[in-house]
């Protein structure tokens, strides 16, 4: 059975409904389903889910910090300031890697018009 370990790295900026949460659910092997879930964006705001495998940033960014460094992300317009995304993970066995992820929301209330949540740690064994 593959281990799975979810950490919250903290680090969110506070918008109109508070402090974006986002948490990951599930193990990061072939096979397995991984889930993100995120709440408290601004409804049908434009958001950004960045995340980055094996590489964390940490650095200064919109008031804020920028968890991953981003290699990648996805953009989207949450409905009812909400994030879910899941997926069954398919192909070759990998080897062990940390994935960060973290969410970024355009908000008229945060400090600097954006809003963060928290930035998430898995590790795949």
């Amino acid at each position: 059975t593959p281990t799975q370990l979810w950490t919250n790295l903290k680090h969110g900026i506070p918008g109109g409904n508070g402090v974006p949460l986002l948490e990951g659910f599930g193990c990061l092997q072939t096979g397995c389903t991984v889930t993100i879930l995120g709440s408290n964006g601004v409804p049908s705001a434009k958001s950004y889910l960045f995340f980055s495998v094996n590489t964390l940033l940490l650095a200064p960014f919109k008031g804020g910090y920028m968890i991953p460094a981003t290699a990648a992300w996805i953009s989207f317009s949450p409905t009812g300031g909400t994030l879910f995304g899941s997926t069954t993970l398919s192909g070759p066995a990998v080897p062990p890697y940390i994935l960060w992820a973290q969410w970024w929301i355009k908000d008229p209330a945060a400090p600097v018009g954006w809003s963060a949540s928290n930035g998430i740690k898995g590790i795949n064994f």
